[in-house]
């Protein structure tokens, strides 16, 4: 994606316009690296986003994040020195992805400071930096650069603030395309690629395709003196040209790329694209980096059950031959008189199906110890079957557990509700138990009104266990038959239920659950009364009588 000074001109002016002369309300940090400066301004609420992280970032967002309950050290820097501080004006380092945002700031003594919070958006190197205008020194960075981390540039508290080196080259006029300077970086040229051969401060690859495309020059040839003034037009076409901001799949743009041919989502401003555009990418990474520990782990006991399973039941084959063990010792003990030590087999009637049979014998066995070897067996295979049918039964248990945790690990969809599965399984013992210093707020369950009735639908299988427990006897539950998903609870208030919303709750039923992609799917549905957990299962199985069953097509 284009995040390069190029479109940080524009995001800048869009920020300068909106946020100029307001004032910094609430500072709050979701994350290490992440920052949030929430805003009052024009009657409005504003919460701009600074992420220091993967998608490093900067723009508006339509709501606050919720903190953790101990601030970080950089936080509490920002509220004390620029917390309450009116924004003077936001600018950009010409040709770079630094972001300038300076501060008027009343101290504790009422002296006006001058601050600036700067913004390097540089991908992993990202940091966000506090700097006293009036002698340029840092005062506090979200992330530390100290000497002995092998690098050049040191960023620091109390280190004088300087701007990153930067090797490519700036276009400053008309004449820099046109008096010969350098163009091509030789260090990196490549064969048949004229756009990633131009060395131009501020633009990212795509966006060098798009220059090349404009100037009309053919992108598989080397740069001519006579292409550099159709180059230079193209390139402030770039920077002149009308802002349509735009999503085009996993891309985002200043305006529709010529040279990228599609259907183009159109936005009213950069923000807002933006917004849209990194909604789920922070909350989607993090969770599944969260997450990914407690997913191997439910993995590898999934393996690990299912391994003990299919021992458990080549074990019940082994030992389905155990009434013919005892027929055996049966009929040695009937035919002994007929025996002597030394013998290798006996061969007689099986007095049960009236067939000629053949019994092996260890010769170094008399014949009653023989018999005694087979009545073993039988009794051996016999508590073998009582054994192992129980251990079928509770390994069976145990992969509907993991199984239910993997689904709710991988369809996860707020940290709030990771938090309760995390819990959950600590409760259980499949993980240490996690230190609670604080209680998390409880993950929020789906919700919707349909004139009048209240539809809540569980996510996940500790969600479903808290709708079960919470319903009223006189709320209707709803499940989707013979397959897993979500529970569904209309909450009644002991009014008769219209059949429109005995339909809409089906279908949300139907729409959470692993039978989506099916034609006709049926839904079971009760009243709560006669939903009963079944105890010591997993979180959110129960039992349910009195019910009727309603069939939905999702199309």
């Amino acid at each position: 994606m284009p995040q390069d000074a190029l479109t940080y001109s524009f995001l800048v002016n869009e920020l300068d316009l909106i946020l100029k002369g307001s004032k910094i309300d609430k500072i709050t940090m979701p994350f290490k690296d992440e920052i949030i400066l929430s805003f009052r301004h024009r009657g409005k609420n504003f919460f701009l986003l600074i992420s220091l992280g993967q998608y490093a970032r900067l723009h508006l967002i339509k709501e606050n994040k919720p903190s953790p309950p101990t601030p970080f050290s950089f936080c509490m820097h920002l509220r004390k020195n620029i917390g309450g501080g009116i924004i003077e004006s936001i600018s950009q380092e010409p040709f770079e992805r630094i972001i300038y945002i300076d501060i008027l700031f009343r101290n504790e003594l009422g002296i006006q400071e001058n601050k600036r919070l700067v913004l390097e958006i540089m991908g992993r190197y990202s940091n966000a930096i506090l700097v006293n205008r009036e002698t340029n020194k840092i005062t506090d960075c979200a992330k530390h650069i100290a000497f002995d981390e092998g690098i050049k540039r040191v960023v620091m508290p109390g280190i004088i603030y300087k701007v990153p080196d930067n090797k490519s080259f700036n276009v400053i006029n008309k004449q820099w395309f046109l008096n010969g300077d350098i163009l091509i970086d030789e260090r990196f040229r490549l064969e048949n690629d004229l756009a990633q051969n131009l060395n131009i401060r501020g633009l990212a690859p795509i966006t060098k395709q798009e220059l090349v495309y404009k100037a009309k020059l053919d992108n598989s040839s080397t740069l001519k003196d006579n292409d550099r003034p159709a180059l230079f037009n193209a390139y402030t076409a770039l920077y002149n040209e009308e802002l349509k901001p735009c999503i085009l799949g996993n891309d985002f743009f200043i305006r529709p790329y010529n040279f990228n041919k599609g259907e183009y989502l159109i936005f009213d401003s950069l923000n807002e694209t933006m917004d849209y555009f990194f909604a789920n990418k922070d909350l989607n990474d993090r969770l599944k980096s969260k997450s990914s520990k407690y997913l191997t782990l439910i993995k590898n006991n999934l393996k690990r059950a299912a391994k003990k399973l299919t021992e458990f039941k080549q074990r019940m084959i082994e030992c389905e031959n155990l009434e013919e063990d005892k027929i055996f010792g049966e009929l040695i003990t009937a035919n002994i008189y007929k025996l002597k030590q030394g013998d290798k087999e006996l061969e007689t009637i099986n007095y049960y199906d009236n067939i000629s049979v053949k019994i092996p014998l260890d010769v170094m066995l008399s014949p009653a110890k023989n018999a005694q070897k087979y009545y073993k067996k039988y009794a051996k295979k016999k508590r073998a079957l009582e054994m192992t049918s129980d251990l079928i039964l509770k390994t069976e248990d145990e992969i509907t557990l993991y199984q239910a945790f993997k689904d709710d690990l991988d369809s996860v969809s707020s940290l709030a509700d990771l938090t309760e599965i995390i819990e959950s399984m600590a409760d259980l013992k499949l993980i240490k138990e996690q230190k609670r210093t604080k209680k998390d707020t409880l993950s929020s369950i789906y919700t919707e009104d349909v004139d009048g009735f209240k539809i809540r639908v569980g996510k996940n299988n500790v969600q479903n266990d808290r709708l079960v427990r919470q319903a009223n006897k006189d709320d209707l539950w709803f499940h989707i038959k013979n397959y897993s998903g979500s529970h569904v609870i209309i909450e009644a208030a002991k009014r008769q239920v219209p059949d429109n919303i005995i339909l809409k709750a089906a279908q949300l039923a139907a729409k959470n659950s692993k039978a989506k992609a099916l034609n006709k799917i049926e839904v079971d549905y009760t009243y709560i009364k006669y939903v009963h957990k079944i105890s010591g299962t997993v979180l959110g199985k129960v039992s349910y009588t009195n019910q009727k069953t309603i069939v939905v097509n999702l199309d």
